[in-house]
């Protein structure tokens, strides 16, 4: 992959991005997101082909083990500010936390964002039945998603959305293995596949 990087460390020629920003608004993709996704950066895929959005449609805010500090937690700037400007155009009208199975960067020990700080940065969440056809790694990572769900809702900018009715919150996985996306069915209290 290196061999393929070019030698000119400039993004392109101007002209490229000038016709491709050109482009993309002459067919009807501009800069109005609808949602915003706090996804983890271990992801063996790309983030906006798991919901399938369009050029401009999604705003991505990727982390390690795709964590959302609670609100009582000041160390971690860097997720809330990236949150915050997701969420600033009026257009974003979900929030999306995505995990996956196969994450090396939420079992991780020895990392910043591993299990030892975990109870720092999530709040306990029990609203997850797994089933036979989701035993397992689905299941390991819904738990962490609603976790992470859970810590969104104790955030004032967000909160405050919520209030209005301007934003909802929607929780999904990625089956590695399968590629199939389980999105979280509150009514049923588990994730089914979409």
């Amino acid at each position: 992959m290196i061999d393929r990087l070019p030698t000119d460390t400039r993004f392109g020629q101007e002209s490229d991005y000038a016709s491709s920003r050109e482009l993309l608004s002459a067919a009807g993709y501009g800069d109005e997101p609808v949602i915003a996704m706090v996804a983890c950066s271990d992801m063996p895929c790309a983030v906006d082909d798991v919901l399938g959005t369009r050029p401009g449609e999604l705003v991505i805010v990727q982390n390690a083990g795709n964590r959302v500090p609670l609100e009582s937690a000041v160390d971690d700037i860097s997720t809330l500010s990236s949150l915050w400007f997701a969420l600033q155009p009026t257009t974003v009208q979900y929030l999306v936390i995505c995990g996956h199975t196969r994450c090396r960067c939420r079992d991780h020990q020895g990392s910043p964002a591993g299990p030892a700080s975990s109870q720092h940065h999530c709040v306990p969440h029990s609203g997850i039945v797994a089933t036979h056809e989701q035993a397992g790694d689905v299941t390991r990572a819904g738990r962490h998603v609603l976790q992470q769900l859970d810590a969104v809702r104790t955030h004032m900018f967000i909160r405050e959305r919520l209030q209005r009715r301007s934003l909802r919150l929607h929780a999904c996985v990625v089956d590695d293995r399968t590629g199939t996306l389980y999105s979280y069915e509150p009514t049923a209290g588990q994730f089914a596949p979409v």
